[in-house]
């Protein structure tokens, strides 16, 4: 399957896509930060705003599963 992390280059989405990975699935990263991980090589990453729609739709094609982990911060 394949998984779209909203805030995947954050604490939880970092966790998220090394267990996903590790169970055989495809993960899209989108992040407004880079994913500076060394699992890099392994996802798909799109950098940009979840308030963008263009994003959002570039980021979800062919996506199964979407897991929102973004958040504001600083809170």
């Amino acid at each position: 399957m394949t998984f779209l992390i909203t805030g995947g280059a954050g604490f939880l989405g970092i966790n998220l896509a090394r267990h996903l990975l590790t169970r055989g699935h495809h993960v899209v990263s989108l992040d407004i930060a880079p994913f500076d991980y060394p699992e890099r090589d392994r996802i798909t990453e799109v950098t940009g705003d979840i308030r963008d729609k263009a994003t959002v739709d570039r980021a979800m094609e062919g996506v199964d599963i979407v897991v929102h982990t973004a958040a504001a911060l600083p809170l």
